[in-house]
């Protein structure tokens, strides 16, 4: 990510970015991953995975040395990832997510509450399918009264290019548009919108790759608002 800092001389200023850089150390995929470090000019922060016997990530913390931040917790049932828990630097749970899935293995349903003080806030997330293919995603609040919709859009290689997002009166809120390389790696990401009405088109996301011998990414370059490189070391065995 990018800190854009303003330092000020005489009547002019001058913007400097600060670049990010992501370490990823696991072993032949992310079911391995073991840490994350997160370097900057001012240090380094890691986030911490713990790992099941399946290999599957049951508990992820971020710290900068000694000091640790909000902790993630993931529960899993049958191979399904069936419940995300937030929680702050205390141990105080701030939201979980519950996810459900169709008999064939699909998301079906999510549900998602947020804990504020004394009161919790239920948003419901619904998923629609046309064969194999996710073509809406209905928000909800618990009442029922729907909140927003996302349409799907997809190419003839069955990737998602388009994902056009409706407020809850109906009315178009934004369209985003996927564009994919030669590998099938998503690289742009286009939005039109994000006001209404629906008229200035913008890049809002680019991804350069660089692959290793099998494939494999090594390192990338996101570009959107902020400036992100992620790097990652892939053991084969």
């Amino acid at each position: 990510m990018v800190k854009t800092i303003r330092q000020e001389k005489g009547r002019g200023s001058k913007l400097i970015n600060k670049v990010k850089v992501y370490t990823y150390k696991h072993v032949n995929g992310s079911k391995d991953l073991l840490c994350i470090r997160e370097t900057d000019d001012y240090g380094y922060t890691d986030y911490d995975y713990q790992v099941n016997a399946q290999g599957y990530v049951t508990r992820k913390q971020n710290h900068r040395g000694n000091t640790y931040g909000d902790i993630i917790a993931f529960e899993y049932a049958q191979g399904k990832l069936v419940k995300i828990a937030d929680y702050n630097k205390t141990n105080k749970l701030t939201q979980q997510r519950f996810l459900f899935y169709t008999q064939n293995g699909k998301s079906a349903r999510d549900s998602l509450v947020v804990y504020r003080g004394t009161k919790s806030y239920t948003s419901i997330y619904i998923y629609k399918y046309k064969g194999e293919q996710l073509i809406e995603k209905i928000g909800q609040d618990d009442t029922g009264n729907v909140l927003e919709k996302t349409v799907y859009g997809y190419d003839a290689k069955n990737r998602i290019v388009s994902e056009a997002r409706y407020r809850k009166d109906g009315k178009l809120y934004a369209t985003w548009t996927n564009v994919y390389d030669e590998n099938g790696f998503l690289v742009k990401r286009y939005v039109t919108g994000l006001s209404y009405p629906v008229t200035k088109k913008q890049l809002v996301y680019e991804k350069n790759l660089e692959l290793d011998t099998h494939g494999n990414w090594v390192n990338q370059i996101h570009k959107n608002s902020e400036v992100t490189k992620i790097t990652r070391k892939i053991i084969y065995k």
